[in-house]
């Protein structure tokens, strides 16, 4: 069911959240939002089924202040963000869309220092600086204190810094709400877990000016669920590789530095889903056998030529020898290296 807002302003700015079973986070959430200055705001709440308390604690909220909040339900469990995510940015009625997740937060002046930046830069996606925080103390993560955050970027070359370990963070800020109606448009929009991945880059490769504020954005680092529901899902970046692989052929040129990139990153996360492998000790055999077959097709997708000379060579001639040989002999090199790489 959706409760309407009655506040006769348009606003200027919808923040957007996709939540489920986010009851231990979304108020945290929400009061940071709602103390926000510098422009008209709503904030939308897309709620993809939860089954713990994320709807009710949101209802209070709507109850509090029904001017700017607004519970949509999702009629059935889309099993990933990006469906609620969209759901939110098409209910939205600001030509500016503020993304947040559930169980992230951010600072009082987020939101006017995110406008300002606009203003002087005309920029149409603005980032904020995102730090990790562990649920005691908050860590910056990107952009680096040393990354030009004053530059003023075209969207095409900052793909580049999403790639193969992110420079940048594409969390959070401020984008043009017609961006996004405009990959809705424009690409495929694949349901699943990886395709907010993709959407980050279209974006980017839509973008004519992308700017960085050096507001903090607190991204929660949740404890590593591996060891307590070992699944599949967890393989699901390496269809995300893929994917982005795809995208950049489609619209880069072969041979500059984004393809490039993302070809490195699929082949870097071929080890990652190695490596991920050979410590999940819970899976059953049906599912062992599973992911060696996902970890199968990833190396199939691994650009020989282009990645030769440019890669690690051991890395490239382990690679080379299949899947089942790098799981025998990468967690020995992990075992007797104080590296993760060798």
């Amino acid at each position: 069911m959706n409760q309407s807002t009655s506040a006769a302003t348009r606003p200027e700015v919808s923040f957007v959240i996709p939540a489920y079973n986010a009851a231990h986070f979304i108020a945290r959430a929400l009061d940071s939002l709602i103390i926000q200055k510098g422009a008209e705001f709503e904030i939308v709440v897309v709620d993809d089924c939860s089954t713990d308390d994320t709807a009710a604690i949101v209802n209070e909220y709507v109850t509090r202040y029904p001017d700017k909040i607004r519970l949509v339900s999702m009629p059935v469990n889309s099993g990933c963000a990006f469906i609620p995510r969209r759901r939110a940015i098409e209910e939205a009625r600001a030509p500016l869309v503020a993304p947040i997740d559930a169980d992230d937060w951010v600072n009082p002046e987020y939101l006017e220092t995110l406008l300002k930046r606009k203003q002087d830069t005309g920029a149409d996606i603005v980032y904020p600086v995102m730090y990790l925080h562990n649920g005691s103390e908050a860590k910056r993560f990107v952009p680096a204190s040393d990354f030009p955050i004053s530059k003023v970027w075209k969207g095409l070359d900052m793909v580049a810094f999403t790639l193969d370990g992110w420079q940048i963070g594409a969390g959070g800020g401020i984008i043009v709400r017609e961006l996004y109606l405009e990959c809705f448009r424009k690409f495929e929009m694949l349901p699943s877990i990886f395709a907010d991945e993709v959407l980050t880059r279209q974006l980017l490769l839509l973008t004519p000016r992308v700017a960085i504020a050096d507001t903090p954005y607190f991204y929660l680092m949740q404890p590593d669920s591996v060891t307590h529901a070992p699944s599949l899902k967890l393989f699901d970046f390496l269809q995300s590789d893929r994917a982005l692989v795809k995208f950049t052929n489609e619209h880069w040129t072969p041979g500059e530095d984004v393809p490039y990139k993302a070809a490195r990153q699929l082949f870097h996360n071929f080890f990652r889903g190695i490596r991920l492998l050979a410590s999940l000790h819970n899976l059953t055999q049906k599912q062992r056998s599973e992911a060696r077959h996902l970890l199968n097709e990833q190396r199939e997708y691994i650009d020989w030529q282009l990645l030769r000379g440019r890669v690690s060579p051991r890395y490239y001639t382990l690679a080379r020898l299949g899947v089942r040989t790098s799981l025998l002999i990468l967690p020995l090199y992990d075992r007797l290296s104080s590296q993760k790489k060798f």
